[in-house]
């Protein structure tokens, strides 16, 4: 049988909105939950109490110490003022001993840096502050609470046995070491564009995901979903506190034949493919080697590389919606 946790809510007394947000998670937590939730105002109800010596035994006996976090209380903890001013400095011991005690729950809706005190910085924070998200933040709290994974972990599987790879140029040219001294050349054919574009496809696809992977590490505000509609089809949809802020499809063909299209914006129809922003082709340099081409690019730039490519995807067409 699972044992029972108790925690303790440090908070500070913004508004009487947010003092009855508090009360109900506190409530919330003891009825769905069975965690031995409590806070000052249950405290003191109770009769007279000496404030401080009541944070400190709480801080130091509960299981945990749930701290909501916002802008006023950022405040108040920075400036060691009032109740959060003496609950930060017995939190700062446990900063130092066991931090595992310390779960942090945003509410406003500001970046984490406005929220977070600066002796509490670089710690995960749960997102509180979009209320339509309560149920699924909750649920994260009580996995965090009896420490219990949110999410499975597989397990590890057979390593793979893997052999380097040759280039995909080096792929393309033919095995005849006499190919390039006879100087005739062998034309790429459109099976061979057709490979490439497919290859590129997936590269570009890859750093899309890191890119879109930084961009999340860097505002915990912002969340993406991608929708593999297809083998050489796929939607990323880009949200910010849960709104939508832009989508991205990318996808193999288009309205100009053989390429790499592009569609950005919002109500993107994911099947429909009579919309466009961006085509990239395969080209042939002079050294008989596929590259590839931005053909609506309208600032002047050349990239060639798919890295290059999502760079300037990234700069020109998408970085604005975020700022």
């Amino acid at each position: 049988m699972r044992e029972r946790k108790s925690a303790f809510i440090s908070y500070s007394w913004d508004s009487v909105d947010h003092q009855i947000w508090v009360r109900e998670l506190v409530n919330k937590l003891r009825k769905d939950s069975g965690v031995e939730a409590t806070y000052d105002q249950f405290q003191t109800q109770r009769g007279t109490t000496h404030l401080p010596k009541m944070m400190v035994e709480k801080v130091r006996d509960s299981d945990y110490t749930i701290i909501v976090l916002t802008k006023k209380y950022a405040e108040k903890a920075n400036n060691f003022e009032g109740g959060v001013g003496f609950e930060n400095m017995s939190l700062l011991t446990l900063l130092q001993g066991n931090k595992d005690n310390l779960i942090f729950v945003k509410r406003d809706s500001v970046n984490f840096d406005e929220v977070m005190p600066f002796h509490f910085q670089g710690h995960y924070v749960i997102d509180f502050s979009n209320d339509n998200e309560f149920e699924d933040k909750y649920e994260e709290l009580i996995h965090r609470i009896y420490n219990v994974p949110l999410y499975e972990e597989a397990p590890l599987g057979p390593i793979p046995n893997l052999k380097p790879k040759k280039a995909l140029n080096d792929m393309l040219k033919p095995d005849n070491p006499f190919s390039e001294t006879v100087g005739l050349g062998k034309a790429i054919t459109d099976l061979e564009k057709d490979k490439f574009l497919q290859y590129m496809f997936m590269e570009i696809n890859s750093l899309f995901k890191q890119l879109f992977d930084q961009v999340k590490k860097q505002d915990h505000s912002i969340q993406y979903v991608v929708e593999d509609i297809s083998k050489y089809k796929v939607l990323y949809k880009l949200y910010r506190n849960g709104s939508e802020v832009t989508n991205v499809k990318m996808w193999i063909g288009g309205l100009f034949g053989r390429g790499i299209s592009l569609c950005y914006g919002n109500m993107i129809n994911a099947y429909s493919d009579n919309q466009m922003n961006e085509n990239i082709v395969c080209e042939v340099n002079e050294n008989n080697q596929l590259t590839l081409k931005l053909t609506m690019n309208r600032f002047g730039s050349n990239p060639t590389t798919p890295k290059e490519i999502v760079q300037e995807i990234w700069e020109r067409n998408l970085k604005n919606f975020f700022k």
